[in-house]
């Protein structure tokens, strides 16, 4: 960019002399070398003369730079050689400039460093003096005296030196001699001297060869003919007034200027005193740039003046008069220097990136270079005052920008700086070089949230993957450095299993509930979210996010009395003497949810007399709206509504029914019914089988095989027994009644009321103590695969379960990537596709643990089946199916049928009836001649081969398993049929119906012996069966006589009655037995019968039923 105006001085830095600085080598390195080396030709070895390292100059950048930007010399980074570029001529490199000194200055990086160097280039003897003409023509006039002496053209030889030119030698004559004269600018030019007297008429002409010689060795020549004239006497040659002319000329004068005017005069009259001019032996540069006007001796410019590239030009100039005669004259002009170059800037080395908080960071190296001379050429360089950089002169006309203090990308992440360059000239010129250079971001800000903490509200029973609510980090670097990935931190509370409860996108933020949240168990949790950066060292942040899960009106009122799903149904008594308000029985009920959700009201929907009877909205007791009279039904039923407030409102009924009654006072119990023959009775009906499968086995392990089975047929008679009688003894008539819980008092029911509970077995058990789940390979992540299921005995929290998986027994087992348990359901999943040929099955151990304190828990053993699937087909091992050439069997022409030309031997991967492989022939040139055993693979002839046959034989042989559905592959087979080779010949496989041999007959001991023990080994396992069988009939036909549990005997003593009356809400008291018995897994609790006093008749509770099944929903787990 060039401008005629002022700059603004920013910064200036004048660059009028530079002076080796610091960074500089000393004093420059010189290296000599004779011209016309080859290109590639050694020079010097840089590393070794600076100093410096191997690999050093690669490291740091190095490289050549020359002032007149061409690039004659290059660098090898790697040996540190200097090299030619190209081959060097010193005569076009310097021209007569002797010596021929070229400079080239080594620039360096990391620090930034000059190296000043000069090479001098050698002249070698490559040129030949050279004439201007061939022929030079003299006309002296004869009368001209020996001794005269006549200036002749001079040659030129390009080289300098010793092997420039150094004398003229003449042929011989007896007129003329030559002298090699110097002049002041050390040019050698001849004279040709008269040694003789001249006779035009005796000899008018002469002819002598001028010859030059160099010093080289050897020397080198050149020559041109002189042809003498002799003329008639012209005795006044030309002489130029003024010798030398000086001129000074600016170098934008315009073309056909004038410069001046060269006069020169000859004293001689007419033809002899007119005078011609021109340039004498001019250069074709001067012949370019002048002209002169042969009569009036004018010089003009007829090439543009370049002050950078000649400052001075001599001319000379020959004056000739018309007899032949010629004077010679010098004329000097001056180019004067005028301000027409703009100042040049030239970047050597450029970093477009600067890592932000960095220190002096060097940005760009670079020079600055005005061709003009004198003010003209004098520069001042500045960048603008608002920007963190600064200039720093290096070396010479070298420049660094550097900058001033560390950058901050957020702050500013790019900056356009505009290098100005300026002359002193006048006018002024200007040059601006603009510069951007980027700040590179350093992952140096953390991510930030939007928010410290978040609070998210998600409604119970919400639907899997709910998107629930989104965190947001930003970061304030750029790139990488600002993508952020955000997790889930582990959570403080160990036992919340927050990975099955919420996952986050780690791209978006975005939080999703994994499954359905229930109030009910979770009302509330906390986790941290991490937003980590992608930079190197990573930063990241963290926040906490609370989830509040909303009620939902999920749960329908649950009757807790009277007992809905009893297996009869229940009945209160109902003195016909009560009184109006009179409280029969009371409603109780729970429900699941909480707050407005958990309002039960109470309300009765139908009932035999519809007056009769009330429900207290709030309360839920049943009481007498009116006296009773003896037109009322003595059964009365009545449907009772217990509704929720939620919304939608739920709602649940329950039937009550009720007998009216003349009155009751005592307590009537009555024995238990056995409903089939007595407990126990069918112990003694596995003895014969017993006896008999023991008499049965009589063979040498007889008596450990009876003994093992009558120990078991005891053991499972034993458990009969006990399952018949119910696992709880009930209290004997007319016993008395202990550890009573009254429950009778100030309560609503009018009469006390007992209950014997009685818990038997572990109070926390799973459904069974191991599992076996199989599983298809090849299937589907989270494949739903199974459950494991435990119940809790307790209440409340003591009854909540957790599942997790234990650590396997085997380290080797990656059991955390391949299956994943639910926390709260026991459900097990799959995580990844599973292969049966990597792993066949596999074991692990489940705990089920509930939240107490202390926490108790049991175990139970899953073993996992992955069963085949056909994913493999079948490979062909031979014949080769991937070979360069086709596998070639030989086959002899007299080959009879059923000849064995091969074999396929193939594999599969698979295992069972997926692995079952059967062979066909799917092609062949001939279909009848070759058959393929459909299980052993063998190839064999058909038939006999006939001269018919084609010699050469293709058959394509298919290989297929019988999997669902099934694989298959296939290889081709080559056959050369050949006139008989000495291969050993293969008989055919024997007929499968035939005897393989004569010793058969032999085997009949050994397979009676096989049948023999077959047939006890049979008999074992029949035993074995039937007896177990037996065991679990008898077992089974006890329980079912006892109905799970031994009621009170008549007159007997109830055993452990918990009696439920006293302070609560019913009025009177009254007494039930309870029986938990072992696997009480069911959660349920079975009223066997109430305590009541003044009973009537049993007569009249025909239609009451005594087993009842409470399912309690208070946490009786």
């Amino acid at each position: 960019m060039e401008t005629r105006e002022g700059i603004q001085p920013n910064r200036q830095v004048v660059f009028i002399v530079m002076a080796f600085l610091s960074q500089a080598h000393p004093a420059p390195i010189r290296y000599s070398v004779l011209e016309e080396s080859e290109s590639g030709s050694f020079i010097a070895h840089l590393t070794k003369d600076l100093g410096l390292g191997i690999g050093e100059l690669a490291d740091r950048s190095a490289r050549i730079v020359s002032d007149d930007d061409k690039q004659r010399l290059q660098l090898d980074h790697q040996t540190g050689d200097l090299l030619w570029r190209e081959k060097p001529d010193r005569e076009e490199l310097c021209g007569p400039t002797e010596p021929c000194i070229l400079p080239f200055q080594v620039f360096l990086e990391a620090p930034v460093q000059f190296v000043e160097g000069e090479l001098l280039i050698q002249d070698i003897n490559d040129h030949s003096p050279v004439f201007p003409d061939r022929e030079m023509l003299l006309k002296i006039p004869e009368n001209s005296q020996p001794g005269a002496v006549f200036p002749l053209q001079f040659a030129q030889d390009l080289d300098v030196g010793s092997n420039g030119l150094q004398n003229y030698t003449i042929s011989p004559n007896s007129h003329f001699h030559v002298v090699t004269r110097t002049r002041s600018e050390g040019k050698k030019y001849p004279d040709l001297v008269q040694d003789k007297a001249l006779d035009r008429e005796e000899q008018p002409e002469l002819s002598l060869t001028l010859t030059a010689l160099d010093g080289g060795s050897p020397p080198r020549s050149g020559t041109s003919m002189v042809r003498i004239l002799v003329m008639d006497v012209n005795d006044n040659a030309p002489e130029f007034v003024t010798s030398p002319y000086e001129v000074q000329v600016l170098e934008n004068s315009p073309l056909d200027s004038p410069i001046l005017t060269v006069l020169a005069r000859d004293r001689d009259a007419g033809n002899f005193g007119k005078v011609s001019y021109g340039f004498f032996q001019a250069s074709d540069e001067i012949k370019q740039t002048f002209s002169i006007n042969e009569v009036t001796g004018e010089i003009r410019l007829t090439k543009k003046l370049d002050f950078e590239q000649m400052k001075s030009y001599h001319l000379e100039i020959e004056a000739t008069d018309g007899g032949g005669l010629s004077g010679k004259g010098a004329v000097v002009i001056e180019v004067v220097d005028v301000n027409d170059n703009a100042p040049e800037l030239t970047i050597s080395s450029l970093t477009s990136s600067v890592p932000e908080n960095s220190p002096e960071t060097v940005v760009a190296v670079f020079r600055i270079r005005d061709r003009d001379s004198g003010d003209n050429g004098k520069m001042i360089c500045s960048i603008p005052d608002n920007l963190p950089f600064v200039l720093k002169p290096t070396f010479k006309n070298y420049y660094t920008l550097v900058t001033e203090r560390p950058l901050d990308r957020e702050e500013r992440a790019e900056y356009n700086i505009t290098i100005s360059v300026s002359d002193l000239g006048t006018p002024r010129r200007h040059t601006q070089h603009n510069l951007t250079v980027r700040v590179a971001d350093v992952n140096d800000n953390a991510p930030a949230f939007s928010q410290p903490a978040y609070t998210l509200r998600v409604r119970e029973n919400n639907s899997p993957a709910l998107h629930i609510g989104t965190v947001r980090a930003t970061d304030a670097d750029a790139g990488a450095n600002a993508q952020l990935t955000y997790s889930l931190l582990p959570p403080s509370d160990p036992h919340l299993p927050l990975a099955s409860l919420v996952a986050i996108n780690p791209d978006t933020g975005q939080l999703f509930a994994l499954r359905a949240l229930d109030y009910e168990a979770l009302r509330a949790f906390d986790f941290q979210v991490r937003a980590a950066d992608r930079g190197a060292p990573a930063l990241s942040s963290q926040a906490r996010v609370r989830v509040l899960v909303a009620d939902a009106n999920d749960h329908a009122p649950v009757v807790l009395y009277p007992p809905p799903n009893a297996s009869a149904p229940c009945t209160e008594l109902l003195p016909r003497a009560a009184e109006p308000g009179y409280l029969l029985a009371k409603v109780v009920a729970v429900d699941g949810d909480a707050g407005q959700n958990a309002w039960l009201s109470y309300r009765l929907l139908q009932a035999t007399e519809p007056g009769l009877f009330g429900v207290g909205a709030h309360s839920g007791e049943v009481r007498t709206a009116r006296p009773l009279s003896e037109r009322d039904a003595p059964r009365q039923r009545l449907l009772l509504l217990v509704r929720d407030h939620g919304e939608p409102p739920l709602s649940a009924s329950v039937p009550l029914h009720v007998l009216l009654v003349d009155g009751f006072s005592q307590p009537y119990l009555p024995p238990p019914e056995a409903p089939g023959r007595a407990p126990g009775a069918g112990a003694g009906a596995d003895e014969p089988l017993t006896v008999a499968l023991v008499g049965a086995l009589a063979c040498v392990s007889a008596l450990l095989v009876g003994a093992l089975l009558a120990l078991a047929a005891g053991r499972l008679c034993r458990r009969g027994g006990a399952a018949s009688a119910g696992g709880c003894a009930g209290p004997a008539e007319g016993g008395v009644p202990g550890q009573l819980l009254d429950v009778g008092g100030t309560g609503t029911l009018a009469h006390g009321y007992r209950y014997e509970v009685c818990l038997t077995g572990d109070r926390r058990t799973g459904d069974q103590p191991a599992y076996t789940l199989r599983v298809r390979e090849n299937n589907s992540p989270a494949l739903h695969i199974g459950t494991v299921r435990a119940t809790d005995a307790d209440a409340g929290a003591n009854a909540q379960l957790t599942y997790s998986l234990l650590p396997p027994s085997d380290p080797h087992l990656p059991l955390a990537s391949l299956v994943a348990i639910n926390p709260d359901t026991g459900q097990l999943f799959a995580l990844r596709a599973l292969d049966y040929e990597a792993l066949r099955a596999f074991d692990f151990q489940v705990r089920a643990a509930d939240r107490g304190a202390p926490a108790l828990s049991s175990q139970a053993r899953v073993r996992v089946l992955v069963a085949d699937a056909n994913d493999h087909a079948p490979v062909v091992l031979y014949p080769p199916p991937n070979a360069s050439a086709p596998c070639t069997e030989l086959l002899p022409r007299a080959a009879e049928p059923g000849y064995l030309l091969a074999k396929v031997v193939a594999v599969d991967g698979d295992a069972g009836q997926n692995a079952w492989l059967s062979y066909r022939l799917l092609q062949a040139t001939e279909p009848g001649l070759f058959g393929v055993g459909a299980h052993s693979g063998e190839v064999r002839t058909a038939r006999p081969l006939s001269e018919r046959d084609a010699p050469r034989q293709r058959l394509l042989l298919l290989v297929r398993d019988h999997g669902e559905p099934p694989l298959s592959a296939s290889v081709p087979l080559h056959v050369l049929l050949v006139d008989g080779f000495s291969q050993p010949y293969l008989p055919p496989p024997e007929a499968p119906g035939r005897a393989p041999g004569a010793g058969a007959g032999a085997d009949e001991p050994l397979t009676v012996a096989l049948v023999g023990a077959l047939a006890c080994v049979s008999a074992l396992l029949v035993g074995a069966l039937l007896a177990l069988a037996a065991g679990r009939l008898c077992r089974r036909g006890g329980a079912a006589s006892a109905g799970g549990c031994a009621g009170p005997a008549e007159g007997g003593v109830p055993g452990q009655l918990l009696d439920v009356g006293g302070t609560g809400t019913l009025a009177h008291g009254y007494r039930y037995e309870v029986c938990l018995t072992e696997g009480s897994g069911l959660k349920e609790f079975k009223f066997l019968k109430p305590i009541l006093p003044n009973l009537p008749p049993q007569g009249a509770f025909e239609d009451m039923e005594g087993n009842a099944t409470f399912r309690n929903s208070f946490g009786f787990n």
